[in-house]
This record gives C-alpha cells, sequence and structure tokens, in this order.
C-alpha cells in the first residue's frame, strides 16, 4: 500500500512539473513582453532584458525597443544600450514617440547611449557626434519653442 502511495504521489510531481514547465515555456514564447515585466519587477536584470529583447524581436514595435533601451540603461548593460540605442535613435518614428513620452525623453536616451559609449570606451569621435547630435537637437527644440 504504501508503495502504491508513494508512486502516486512521484507521479503527481512529475506531472505537476511537466505542466508548469510547458506553461513556462509556452508564456515565454507567446507573451515574451508579460515575462519582461514581470522579471523587471522582481529586480532580476539579465531576465527582464532577455525577455525585453524577445519581445522586441517579436514585434519590432519602437515602444518594446524602449522598453528594451531603458531596462538595458537602468541595469547598465551599456553593450545593449549602445546596440539598440542607436537604432532607437535613427527610427523614423522616434521623434513622434518622444515627443509622446515627454519633453526630456530623447535627451534620456541620446544621453543614455552617449554615457553607455564612454564606459565602453568607444572612439573620441563617436562621442563627440552623439553630442553634436544632442547639441543640435536642443538647437532645434529652442528654435521650434520660439516659433508662434
Amino acid at each position: 500500500m504504501r508503495k502504491l502511495i508513494a508512486k502516486t504521489i512521484a507521479f503527481s510531481l512529475v506531472i505537476l512539473l511537466v505542466a508548469v514547465s510547458a506553461f513556462y515555456l509556452i508564456l515565454a514564447g507567446a507573451t515574451p513582453k508579460t515575462l519582461g515585466n514581470f522579471y523587471f519587477s522582481t529586480g532580476s536584470e539579465n531576465l527582464a532584458i532577455k525577455y525585453s529583447e524577445r519581445a522586441y524581436d517579436k514585434s519590432g514595435d519602437i515602444s518594446d525597443l524602449a522598453t528594451l533601451v531603458e531596462r538595458s540603461a537602468y541595469f547598465k548593460n551599456h553593450s545593449l544600450v549602445k546596440k539598440y540605442g542607436l537604432i532607437l535613435l535613427s527610427d523614423g518614428d522616434f521623434e513622434e514617440f518622444a515627443d509622446a513620452n515627454g519633453s526630456g525623453y530623447k535627451y534620456y536616451i541620446a544621453g543614455s547611449v552617449v554615457q553607455s559609449l564612454y564606459a565602453l570606451n568607444e572612439k573620441q569621435a563617436e562621442l563627440e557626434a552623439k553630442e553634436q547630435e544632442l547639441k543640435e537637437k536642443e538647437l532645434e527644440n529652442d528654435t521650434d519653442a520660439n516659433q508662434p
């Protein structure tokens, strides 16, 4: 009798483990954005960035790209900030997206990219180019703000 109970318990645990693993794999494949948000809220740096990257790769949406850059900057993953931040800054919809997220958003992203380039010891020319681009955008905003 005890053998039967032990086998039943072991079988139930194996089935439960398989079901939970299958659910996790389905969730990871179908909605990586949800897992990215969950892991970010728990402070799991690598998993939050990993699933944010998967969410962007799956959707190609600028908001997912921005989330990936923001999380990479938050966790100081300079190589990903450089890689995806440059893509975000060169995206045609970035200006509109940045305006929707507040006046300082584009400077936050540009500053994060410049900081990452500096942290990665990139060439001085690249740093100066990004700095110049930031100054030009600032001048554009100043002229736009002064026009009636």
